[in-house]
């Protein structure tokens, strides 16, 4: 009598966890997304998480390290590190139906440091489980892929340097500097998919910059409006605007008499907007005494004389 073998549907040892893990840094993100960047009206679809990984950038051999990927921005201030083997099928390893069996495999992982590839991940968790198990497909990024157009934006890593300026002047800035445009470079380094269209941004003269001494640090800056009210739900205030992330430089053959200006008169910080890479400067400090704009948190601590 032939006896029926039924599938081999058992999670393997291990992948609970891993898949814990990651559900688990996935709710950490999406608090600190709505920390920094403010609460979206659009809700994220809580069961997909979407991480972009870069294999130019260095990569350990048994661990990935990736950005989250929120409502089509890439989030490079919310990185995360993970182990290989979470790529791999959680279950139906002896089925080779791969529309039934989801997952990378290690060839293709080594095809992808290889061949330095950008993938999205894109994890799907299952629903015929109580616990949170994933099924994970990845598709490469390239220029004639159209999911690139679906990139809303990118963002860089948060920057932390701020606390070296001693004070902060409240001057108005002289015309030569308002009527001025700057070149924006260097964002293929820091966020090289951020679409640039009418973004503010802010200007900051670094002093130990070993490439240039007078090199003028492009950050993003996402302003928001000081009457923005609590979350009805937590009653906190989610509105981002309170902290800077990395973007590029100004260019250095434009930067010389500016970067004297911001040093010399205690404004290392100023703000801009940005049109098509050119940068144009819209005020110091002060101006915050007559807008509607929440000055930055990550400011607080600087003296104002």
């Amino acid at each position: 009598m032939m006896k029926v073998v039924e599938p081999y549907t058992k999670i393997v040892d291990g992948v609970k966890e891993l898949h814990l893990q990651l559900d688990q840094a996935y709710e950490k993100a999406l608090k600190l997304h709505d920390e920094l960047l403010g609460k979206s009206e659009n809700t994220e679809n809580r069961n997909c998480i979407k991480i972009l990984v870069d294999f130019r950038e260095s990569q350990c051999i048994e661990k990935i390290e990736g950005y989250f990927y929120i409502e089509n921005t890439i989030c490079r201030f919310l990185p995360i590190e993970f182990d290989a083997a979470l790529l791999f099928p959680a279950d139906n390893h002896n089925c080779e139906d791969k529309e039934s069996n989801p997952g990378i495999s290690f060839a293709q992982i080594t095809e992808y440091r290889k061949n330095k590839d950008v993938i999205t991940f894109r994890f799907m968790r299952r629903l015929d489980l109580n616990t949170p198990i994933y099924n994970i497909s990845g598709k490469s990024l390239s220029k004639s892929d159209s999911s690139l157009k679906k990139i809303k934006d990118d963002i860089g890593i948060k920057f932390s340097k701020i606390s070296d300026i001693e004070s902060l002047a409240l001057l108005d800035i002289p015309d030569e500097y308002l009527s001025r445009k700057y070149t924006l470079v260097g964002t293929q380094y820091y966020a090289p998919y951020t679409t640039l269209e009418k973004k503010y941004c802010v200007l900051f003269a670094e002093l130990d910059n070993e490439y240039d001494n007078n090199a003028i640090k492009v950050l993003r800056w996402i302003p928001t409006q000081k009457t923005m009210l609590a979350d009805k739900d937590s009653g906190v205030v989610l509105q981002g605007g309170d902290y800077f992330f990395q973007l590029g430089h100004i260019a250095r053959s434009e930067n010389s008499d500016l970067h004297a200006f911001m040093t010399k008169n205690r404004s290392r910080i100023l703000f801009g907007k940005i049109e098509d890479n050119n940068i144009s400067i819209i005020g110091g400090i002060k101006m915050f005494q007559c807008n509607n704009v929440k000055y930055p948190k990550c400011l607080y601590n600087i003296p104002i004389k």
